[in-house]
């Protein structure tokens, strides 16, 4: 377990408290070059919550308090869509590298505007999006190359949701437009990204 006072870990701070980022953060804790060392949520209560269930030192009640913050050397966000290239863009101008959850942004000039602003602060921009590094990735890659010239790709993506994410997830209020519609571009991107990378795979 690496320890917080290593100047070789990775400070991570995690912003918001979505499932995902139970997972993630896990994850990180797991690593030896990173530990999660502040939770943000809206609400103060629900981040010294989370920061207690996960032994994380620091807790803030906004996302901005935890970017401003001298505790933190990267961000993963773990918002809505909708909030992705906001808090990305907030993170960048401070000089934190950013890990954000699929997709970073929802269009074109956001990702640019992303990507530019990582750019130009000499930061890393990644994407949370796992399929890329997934075993699957390589044994499809493997079998794509023995068919010969691929002339059509086609991907799908689907999932079991069960009765409490359909109740109370926001990628499934219907009140919610924006989330709603987002979640669609959430989804939609997993199946454009698996296409993009393996055709530039196997292109190379």
């Amino acid at each position: 377990m690496a320890t917080k006072d290593d100047s070789r870990v990775l400070r991570i701070g995690v912003v918001g408290t979505a499932r995902i980022a139970d997972k993630l953060c896990w994850c990180i804790l797991k690593s030896e070059n990173a530990t999660v060392t502040a939770i943000a949520s809206r609400s103060a209560e629900r981040a010294r919550q989370w920061a207690d269930e996960h032994q994380i030192a620091n807790s803030f009640g906004s996302y901005a308090d935890l970017i401003e913050s001298d505790c933190v050397d990267a961000v993963y966000i773990a918002l809505p869509c909708a909030m992705h290239a906001e808090w990305a863009l907030a993170a960048a101008v401070r000089g934190l590298h950013v890990l954000c959850e699929k997709p970073f942004a929802a269009t074109a000039a956001e990702a640019k505007r992303v990507a530019d602003a990582c750019e130009a602060e000499g930061v890393v921009l990644m994407d949370g999006q796992m399929w890329p590094h997934n075993f699957r990735t390589q044994e499809m890659l493997a079998a794509a190359t023995r068919v010969g010239p691929i002339r059509r790709m086609h991907a799908c993506l689907a999932f079991a949701a069960d009765d409490d994410f359909l109740e109370s997830n926001i990628r499934s209020d219907p009140a919610c437009v924006l989330a709603t519609t987002r979640a669609r571009i959430e989804r939609a991107v997993a199946c454009v990204d698996s296409v993009h990378h393996l055709r530039c795979m196997i292109s190379c």
